[in-house]
């Protein structure tokens, strides 16, 4: 991209971070600055279909989700797509839309995100970070001796642990394990909500090995 979008290369960074995310990302700025440009070359690196939806104020929530007719031919309904059925959607102007019309983009938006989200603060603080290389190599090298002693530990006490060498671990565990460990003053995060998995499985991040040790601890008490 940065071939043909010039001087844009923070606005770059972050919408590859944003697709690597499977999030959005809002665009701001005066005429003329390639902001169209940057979501349409986007599109084509990545190769996948691209829609601009201009909003203005006569435009109706199923000119963006879509609606279903009937088919007085078969007899069946049949379901039109709107703009938005995408895998990249620009979406120009949406002050201009009616509140009906921002909320069914909105709607439409959570649906295609992630379940959670991190706050720009939280942001800001990650993308400052990786500017300290000796912290990150600390980090690193914590994570990759911990996280197997963690895994084997969590396996150990009968968990199914899935393989991986991100920051922290999913396991699945009984359902009840959550409210068992609030009781204790432990918060753990389910991942209930994320795509494909249900309310028995967890996450928990890899930390050092006294904090590590802490949590099978509990664990191996409310497990008992």
């Amino acid at each position: 991209m940065a071939r043909v979008i010039i001087g844009q290369r923070q606005v770059v960074d972050l919408l590859l971070t944003a697709l690597l995310a499977d999030g959005h990302v809002l665009i701001e700025g005066v005429p003329g600055v390639a902001k169209t440009l940057m979501a349409k070359v986007l599109s084509h690196l990545i190769e996948a279909g691209f829609c601009r939806i201009q909003f203005t104020p006569d435009l109706m929530p199923s000119d963006v989700t879509g609606y279903t007719l009937v088919n007085f031919k078969t007899g069946e309904t049949e379901y039109r797509e709107g703009s938005v059925m995408s895998q990249v959607v620009l979406a120009d102007e949406i002050n201009r839309a009616p509140a009906k019309v921002q909320s069914a983009l909105l709607e439409a938006m959570q649906a295609a995100g992630q379940p959670w989200a991190v706050s720009s603060l939280a942001q800001a603080a990650g993308l400052a970070a990786l500017d300290e290389a000796a912290y990150v190599a600390r980090v690193q090298a914590l994570i990759a001796q911990q996280r197997p002693i963690l895994r084997d530990s969590l396996r150990a006490l009968g968990l199914r642990v899935l393989d991986g060498s991100a920051n922290y671990l999913l396991f699945q565990a009984p359902e009840t394990l959550g409210e068992a460990l609030r009781q204790r003053g432990i918060v753990l995060r389910s991942c209930g909500n994320y795509p494909g998995l249900d309310g028995s499985w967890y996450r928990t991040a890899v930390r050092t090995g006294p904090e590590n040790e802490q949590l099978l601890k509990l664990l191996a008490e409310v497990l008992e």
